[in-house]
């Protein structure tokens, strides 16, 4: 049974781009500041994921300089793609920000009093 080398080559190197195009991150530039910030990226995903802050999402009380970082509870970020491992939900508030009415935040969730 003769085995054609290079069309196998062909498609394990199309399949090869399928995967890294589904499991590597967008293209993250070490030296890129975001708008506003002093920190460099360290992720980019195009957009706040479970994975990365985005680019502030134009919520003036974002941190600035936990843009394009890994997300977590009380970064000053709030990321409504991530959900905290203490948390119910995704984040809706972050530590020292008031959520609405007569709620608080806790573990970056708005409850009740």
């Amino acid at each position: 049974m003769a085995t054609d080398l290079a069309a196998e080559l062909a498609l394990a190197l199309e399949l090869a781009d399928i995967a890294d195009a589904i499991t590597l991150p967008r293209y993250t530039n070490r030296t890129f500041k975001p708008s506003g910030s002093i920190a460099v990226e360290e992720c980019d995903t195009g957009g706040d994921t479970e994975d990365c802050n985005g680019d502030g999402n134009n919520n003036d009380k974002n941190n600035n300089d936990k843009k394009c970082h890994a997300p977590q509870c009380g970064d000053g970020y709030i990321n409504a793609s991530f959900t905290p491992a203490d948390a119910v939900r995704p984040e809706e508030c972050e530590i020292g920000q008031p959520c609405t009415g007569n709620r608080m935040c806790n573990h970056c969730n708005c409850v009740d009093r």
